[in-house]
């Protein structure tokens, strides 16, 4: 079945409202004209400047900093509490001003640990090896050269490990000011390992 509807009549339908007039240029005042060109302009250009660019250039530092350290003979309970880990991780990199992003952990079986921080300096790392008494930490930055040092004395300090072993590398990013003979890209690291006890 179909239903009939309605079909309002002219007088039932409500009336469609006009379109704004455009304003009339005043005969009588021609310099008041020229003001409000003049003055729309101005709005016009002032509008042009002030509208947000979607997004900033950023122009990161050319060299980046590599950390890697191996922390041995970390104490059983330290090793053990996976939450303190990684609330040490976390604290170690705010205390260095590090911009934490997200993070994430996973809990192996039948043991160890690893705990992910993403940065908007790039991102750090702990991976713990309890069967070896060991944790590894690593951390890249784009912040410069030696950076990370505050974050890896914070977790020394915390660790209370027996010996570490430390590389750290200077990365650079941009090496079109170096020598063009050189193809080795090799020597885009600067390597530099510590033995410390």
């Amino acid at each position: 079945l179909l239903q009939q509807q309605a079909v309002p009549t002219p007088s039932q339908t409500p009336p469609v409202p006009a379109p704004p007039q455009k304003k009339q240029p005043d005969k009588k005042n021609p310099k008041k004209n020229e003001k409000n060109r003049e003055a729309k302009k101005m709005n016009s250009n002032q509008q042009q400047r002030t509208k947000p660019t979607e997004h900033a250039a950023y122009c990161a530092p050319s060299t980046g900093h590599y950390l890697v350290c191996t922390f041995h003979n970390v104490p059983e309970t330290i090793l053990a509490n996976t939450k303190q880990l990684h609330n040490l991780l976390l604290e170690g990199l705010a205390k260095d001003r590090f911009t934490i992003l997200k993070s994430a952990t996973h809990e192996f079986t039948p043991q160890g640990f690893t705990s992910m921080v993403l940065l908007a300096e790039s991102h750090a790392c702990i991976h713990t090896y309890p069967e070896h008494h060991s944790i590894t930490f690593s951390l890249y930055s784009c912040r410069g050269e030696r950076d990370g040092q505050g974050c890896l004395d914070y977790l020394t300090n915390a660790l209370r490990a027996e010996r570490r072993i430390i590389f750290d590398s200077t990365v650079h990013l941009n090496t079109a000011h170096e020598d063009s003979s050189q193809k080795d890209p090799s020597q885009n690291l600067t390597p530099a390992s510590r033995n410390e006890q």
